[in-house]
């Protein structure tokens, strides 16, 4: 039997769109388990023939897999193959996507980047159902920007013509680190501010940094929440102005585009 950590030698598999596909979608979110390729591609998250193009892919060099934890999913990025193939298809500079793409390391090390590669994919899904055009970068293609802070991601809905920066915290960081980030996006703001989608995974740290924001002259621009799948359209955001929640596209917003045509998610170069 073959490890699921070793390719096995295919002939005479054809290459699909989906295939990719897939592998795009691979590159734009770095990283991308079987379920969550399942999710956005395949009927469901445990697809059979999810697993078995993705095996595929594996095996022909698309993708490479990071190691995983046994009954736990194959964490993707992108192999040889696969770069070449974003390179092409998306019109890239191959140096660009082999710094962009993800890399191999030690299964624990992923957990932050897999639950930002979550809110990537309820992102896609979410504008897919409402033919929405999405423009996705991830925390890479930011990083190399050479900016004083580190977003997980940033987006651009084009027909609503709204962009807002995602940052997930899993671990909470002191005052002194959280004042740190503050900085990093004031000086990155100056006069053209954009909206934070800031992701918690616990109401305790969402509530103490919710805290820290307050006074901060940036603060109207900053929406916090636990993670949801219908991030972009229900009220689960908590905004300093107003002790209610609120959505990040209101129901005017989604009743004015609705019925314009969808284009295939893409990032930029």
């Amino acid at each position: 039997m073959t490890s699921r950590s070793q390719r096995s030698e295919r002939k005479y598999v054809h290459f699909t769109e989906r295939d990719g596909l897939i592998v795009q979608a691979v590159f734009l979110a770095r990283y991308l388990t079987n379920r969550q390729i399942g999710r956005l591609f395949f009927p469901d998250e445990e697809s059979s023939a999810c697993r078995t193009r993705t095996r595929y892919l594996f095996d022909k060099g698309y993708l490479k897999k990071r190691p995983s934890p046994i009954n736990e999913p194959d964490v993707f990025y992108l192999g040889l193959r696969g770069r070449k193939h974003v390179s092409q298809t998306l019109n890239c500079p191959q140096d660009y996507v082999d710094r962009v793409a993800g890399v191999a390391g030690e299964a624990q090390a992923v957990s932050h980047d897999l639950a930002v590669s979550d809110l990537y994919v309820s992102l896609v899904l979410q504008c897919r159902e409402r033919h929405w055009t999405l423009k996705w970068q991830n925390a890479r293609m930011l990083e190399l920007r050479g900016w004083p802070v580190q977003p997980d991601g940033s987006f651009r809905i084009e027909e609503l013509n709204k962009e807002a920066f995602i940052v997930y915290t899993d671990a909470l960081p002191t005052e002194r680190q959280m004042d740190g980030k503050l900085k990093g996006y004031a000086e990155l703001f100056g006069d053209d501010p954009l909206p934070i989608l800031w992701f918690f995974s616990s109401k305790t740290k969402l509530h103490q940094l919710h805290r820290y924001v307050k006074g901060w002259p940036y603060e109207d621009w900053v929406l916090m929440g636990l993670v949801e799948e219908d991030f972009l359209t229900r009220p689960v955001w908590k905004w300093v102005q107003k002790e209610a929640l609120v959505s990040f596209i209101a129901r005017h917003e989604i009743i004015e585009a609705e019925g314009r045509p969808v284009t295939p998610t893409s990032g930029s170069c």
